[in-house]
C-alpha cells in the first residue's frame, strides 16, 4: 500500500460520523451500516439513543465495536423555551449519564439563546452554571464540551456568537472538565481566534465540519476545499489530536444511498487531514501557511 494511502487510512480513524446525517436511519441501521463500511467512529444523536433505549443503545455499540466519539445534545442554561436552570442541570445530568453508559468521551451542550438577557448577565449566568455543569461531567468521568459555531443562524441556540467569545467563558470557568466543540467553518470566520491557538487547543475537545463544498463547486477557479486543508492544518500544528465529527445536514437521497454519501465525505475529510499533515511535516511548505486574514477566506467559500 503506497505512503500516502496509509497515512489517510491512519487519519480517517479520526473521522467521526454524527448520526443526524443519516436521518431515516435508527440506530440499529445506522451501527450495522457504519459497522459494513468499516466507519469505526461515530457522533450518537441522543434522540435516536432515546428512541432505541439507552442499555440496548449502548450494548449495541459495544457488540459491534462502534465507539462513540460524542453524545448531543443538552443545555439550555438562558431560560429560553421556559426551561429552569433546574430542568436544564437535571436533563444535562440524564444525558451524562447516557455519555457515560456508552462510552463516549464527551457530552454537547448549548447554552441556549440570549432570552432578552444583557451581555453582562449573560457572562455572570454562564459563570455560574457551566462550573456546575462540569461537576457534574467530571463525577462521570467525561466532559462537557460548548458546541459554539458562530453566526446569526446558530441564536436561537446559543448566545455564544463566535469561537473568541466561547473561549473566553470558558477560560473563566476554570474547570477540567469543560471545553468546546468548535466548527470548523465557525472557527475560520473568527480570525482573532486562529492566532489564540495556543490557548484553544487545551480547551478544545471536538472539530466538527457542518457544511463540506460538493464536488459540483471543486472548479479550478474555486477550490473551496483548500482553504479548509489549511485551517485544519493550523488546528494539528497547534497540537490538536482528536476527532473531526461531521454533522452534515441530511441529503435527500434514497436509504439505499447513505453508504456512498457517508463513504464520499469520509474519504474527502481524511484525505484533507492527510494533507493537513503533509504540508506541516513539509519544511517547504511549513511558511506558506497562510496567516488567519487569509485563512478567513474558507468562510467565504
Amino acid at each position: 500500500m503506497p505512503l500516502a494511502q496509509r497515512s489517510v487510512d491512519a487519519l480517517a480513524g479520526r473521522v467521526s460520523v454524527h448520526l443526524s446525517t443519516c436521518w431515516d436511519w435508527n440506530l440499529a441501521e445506522a451501527v450495522l451500516a457504519f459497522e459494513s463500511l468499516g466507519l469505526t467512529r461515530v457522533g450518537v444523536w441522543r434522540r435516536r439513543l432515546e428512541e432505541f433505549g439507552e442499555e440496548r443503545g449502548a450494548e449495541l455499540l459495544r457488540d459491534h465495536r462502534v465507539v462513540p466519539s460524542s453524545l448531543s445534545w443538552a443545555g439550555g442554561f438562558t431560560g429560553q423555551g421556559g426551561v429552569t436552570l433546574r430542568e436544564a442541570h437535571w436533563d444535562a445530568a440524564i444525558a451524562l449519564d447516557h455519555t457515560q453508559a456508552i462510552g463516549a468521551p464527551a457530552l454537547l451542550v448549548t447554552t441556549g439563546g440570549r432570552s432578552g438577557h444583557s451581555r453582562g448577565h449573560l457572562g455572570r449566568l454562564l459563570r455560574e452554571e457551566l462550573p456546575i455543569l462540569g461537576d457534574n461531567a467530571a463525577e462521570r468521568g467525561v466532559r462537557a464540551l460548548v458546541h459554539v459555531a458562530g453566526g446569526a443562524a446558530t441564536s436561537r441556540w446559543s448566545c455564544l456568537n463566535s469561537v473568541g467569545h466561547a473561549l473566553d467563558v470558558v477560560q473563566q470557568c476554570q474547570h477540567s472538565a469543560l471545553g468546546l466543540a468548535v466548527d470548523l467553518r465557525g472557527l475560520a470566520r473568527d480570525k482573532g481566534t486562529i492566532d489564540r491557538l495556543p490557548e484553544l487547543i487545551p480547551h478544545l475537545g471536538l472539530v466538527l465540519l457542518r457544511e463540506f463544498p460538493g464536488p459540483e463547486i471543486d472548479a479550478p477557479e474555486r477550490r473551496p476545499e483548500q482553504d479548509l486543508r489549511w485551517v485544519v492544518a493550523r488546528l494539528e500544528s497547534a497540537g490538536y489530536r482528536g476527532h473531526y465529527e461531521l454533522h452534515l445536514p441530511p441529503r435527500r437521497v434514497a436509504v439505499e444511498q447513505y453508504a456512498v454519501v457517508l463513504r464520499h465525505y469520509r474519504a474527502r475529510l481524511a484525505n484533507c487531514l492527510a494533507v493537513a499533515h503533509s504540508l506541516i511535516a513539509t519544511p517547504a511548505a511549513t511558511p506558506v501557511v497562510p496567516p488567519a486574514s487569509e485563512v478567513v477566506r474558507v468562510a467565504r467559500a
